[in-house]
């Protein structure tokens, strides 16, 4: 979950080291926007409405979209941290 255990403590431990925490997700629901307080943002695999099931088919793409994707946003991001 966004806000979950790991995730907490994840961003307990940038706090502490004046980091930065963008999460990428498998999905990501609705009440997303509530954790931008604590994150500086969140992507998920897929972009757009996409079932489990199709996601999973082709797991390497989404994958490979998602990384071109972030590193496209880190760099206009960056400059704002």
């Amino acid at each position: 979950s966004l806000m979950g255990k790991v995730l907490s403590g994840v961003v307990r431990l940038a706090r502490q080291a004046g980091k930065p925490v963008v999460v990428l997700a498998g999905s990501v629901g609705e009440d997303a926007d509530a954790t931008l307080g604590a994150i500086e943002g969140y992507m998920a695999v897929t972009e757009g409405p996409v079932s489990e099931a199709q996601a999973m088919a082709e797991p390497a793409r989404h994958l490979g979209d998602l990384a071109a994707r972030f590193a496209r946003s880190w760099d206009a991001m960056a400059d704002t941290l």
